[in-house]
């Protein structure tokens, strides 16, 4: 069964804060939320990992050496639509067929399946280095499904962090079996929530088993926008408008 993960944005979370900061700056509650949610969806974006390319390769480095190869070669794979071991075909030996007619077994000629197989893996390795960037991309593809776009001028950046070149690559190619897989949507204005659920398979694999850790990126992402928060209510950041902006870019504060 793979992993859920699903979370909701609230006025509930941050009532004080976001009712000064609406207060001060004449926005309304959904537009301070939906800055929160920029800024919390753009960090998870940079916590989550990247695909190690290294790695990448390697699972896909086969040479037909059958159970010698090594462990991180993958188990499994399709070849002309059916799933096969990839430890089962090897390199070398095959059954044909002699010039009288008999069913033999050549031991020194390649395997054709083998050929067969080391371009599927080829294909799969270059399709994974392409999309290295797609876990981290899974968060910028939420925030785009929620209309959360960033007002600032500068190119390439979202919630405050920089986009790098190669996720808005894997974003531009996503696949549509991981876009159903990432679903939102927003309700009310008075009570304005936002609700997200990300059940993508890599981006929430755990970083201790050299997964995009994806859930921790995004708890990180959120109680760190909590303690930012309350740091600024203790230091009385929300008197004024001139103060709220400096903390709070995002919402671009417009003043007389």
């Amino acid at each position: 069964m793979s992993k859920t993960f699903s979370f909701s944005f609230d006025s509930k979370t941050f009532d004080q804060a976001i009712a000064e900061i609406s207060h001060i700056t004449g926005k309304s509650q959904s537009d301070v939320i939906k800055n929160e949610a920029r800024a919390i969806l753009g960090q998870s974006m940079k916590n989550t990992g990247v695909a190690d390319k290294k790695l990448i390769r390697a699972r896909h480095n086969y040479k037909g050496d059958g159970n010698d190869a090594p462990g991180v070669v993958k188990v499994f794979e399709r070849v002309n639509g059916k799933k096969v071991r990839v430890r089962s075909i090897k390199r070398k030996g095959m059954w044909g067929t002699t010039p009288k007619g008999k069913v033999a077994y050549y031991a020194n000629r390649i395997n054709p399946l083998f050929k067969e197989l080391t371009t599927v893996l080829k294909s799969r390795m270059n399709d994974a280095l392409a999309n290295a960037g797609q876990s981290k991309a899974t968060f910028i593809f939420l925030a785009q499904s929620l209309r959360l776009r960033d007002p600032s001028s500068e190119e390439k950046r979202f919630g405050g962090v920089t986009i790098p070149a190669y996720v808005t690559k894997a974003l531009s190619i996503f696949p549509r079996s991981l876009k159903e897989r990432l679903k939102t949507r927003d309700s009310g204005e008075d009570n304005y929530t936002i609700t997200i659920s990300h059940k993508g398979i890599s981006a929430l694999s755990p970083a201790s088993r050299k997964g995009a850790g994806g859930i921790k990126a995004f708890a990180l992402a959120y109680s760190g926008r909590i303690k930012f928060y309350k740091q600024n209510i203790e230091k009385g950041v929300f008197k004024t408008a001139k103060k709220v902006l400096a903390k709070y870019p995002g919402l671009k504060v417009e003043q007389d």
